[in-house]
């Protein structure tokens, strides 16, 4: 692996409304220009982005029964590009990506991007495999990914229905920019977070959303969430969305602040988890969805033990009691 520096040089196209820390990109903002001194690459796209890596919560559909709703959300997970919107311009796109089969996954990654990237993806894997073994239900096994490395978050959001503050995105494959906001730091908590979904879908948990999304914020060890700005505790402590909305997975089209809330919720969901039954019980709860001996529906309130009517009064005391700050 030859050495190389990044040179980042920022160049903002608006102000920003709210000031930003280096783990909480603030909304609205944009991404900082990337460019190798090695001469191998020059990134000189600006990329727009706000909230943490977010696809959008689904905007409300006509009315259809429970069943068909999370049945609808499930093969959504896996839909390529999260919707068949731009198959045709993927699928161009990705004909001239240079392809690696490598024992941590197959890789198809966009030609200009150089050796460093590379190198830091497969990092990012071995990582990644390690961390996540702990969801991993006994006797259960995990194909290598499949893993798709674009030049830029402009070029992956192109051919896909993420939205303007997507890192990275899961449907079967990986999917994540060489060129991240945040450097190629980011580029590796992008891919634990995705390799998160990836170990589930393996293991037949599709849904609950929460579920997915709170173990791969937690195995990644992301902490955007602790910004001040934010004021995600002093939300949540106040007014935390319906745990029956946060099931369904997620689709294109509402708000970055809304998306910022479910994310951080779903962390919060399973860090009460986490505080009732351990590490052990996120497993236990994966391996029992697995066989279907729970509902999405009712995996939460399983997880912690208790009865629907009384989960969120114990979950609002355990917020009020919390110490993630």
């Amino acid at each position: 692996m030859r050495a190389q520096r990044a040179v980042i040089a920022t160049s903002l196209t608006r102000e920003v409304a709210e000031e930003t820390t280096p783990s909480a990109p603030a909304f609205r903002d944009v991404e900082p220009t990337l460019v190798f001194d090695a001469g191998e690459l020059a990134l000189d796209e600006v990329v727009e982005r706000s909230s943490p890596r977010a696809r959008d919560v689904e905007v409300a559909a006509p009315r259809q029964s429970r069943a068909e709703e999370l049945e609808r959300a499930a093969k959504r997970v896996t839909a390529p590009g999260l919707c068949e919107d731009e198959a045709k311009s993927r699928e161009a796109l990705l004909a001239g990506f240079k392809k690696l089969e490598l024992a941590e996954g197959a890789l198809r990654i966009d030609p200009v991007l150089p050796e460093l990237v590379v190198a830091r993806v497969v990092a990012a894997l071995q990582v990644a495999r390690e961390r996540s073994s702990a969801l991993v239900a006994p006797g259960a096994s995990v194909a290598a990914p499949e893993v798709i490395v674009y030049r830029s978050l402009n070029q992956l959001r192109s051919v896909s229905c993420v939205n303007t503050s997507a890192f990275g995105y899961y449907d079967g494959a990986i999917h994540l920019s060489g060129n991240p906001n945040g450097g190629l730091t980011q580029l590796e908590e992008t891919v634990v977070h995705e390799y998160v979904h990836h170990v589930l879908v393996q293991q037949r948990v599709r849904l609950p959303t929460w579920l997915s999304e709170g173990a791969a914020i937690l195995i990644a060890g992301e902490t955007w969430w602790r910004a001040p700005e934010l004021g995600l505790m002093q939300w949540a402590r106040s007014a935390y969305l319906p745990f029956e909305d946060l099931v369904p997975a997620f689709a294109h089209a509402t708000d970055e602040r809304t998306a910022t809330h479910v994310y951080f919720q779903s962390f919060l969901m399973v860090e009460f988890i986490r505080s009732r039954r351990g590490v052990p019980g996120i497993t236990a709860l994966i391996a029992r969805i697995s066989a279907q001996l729970v509902s999405p529906d009712d995996a939460f309130s399983e997880a912690v033990g208790l009865e629907r009517s009384a989960v969120g009064p114990e979950f609002q005391s355990w917020l009020q009691r919390s110490q993630l700050f």
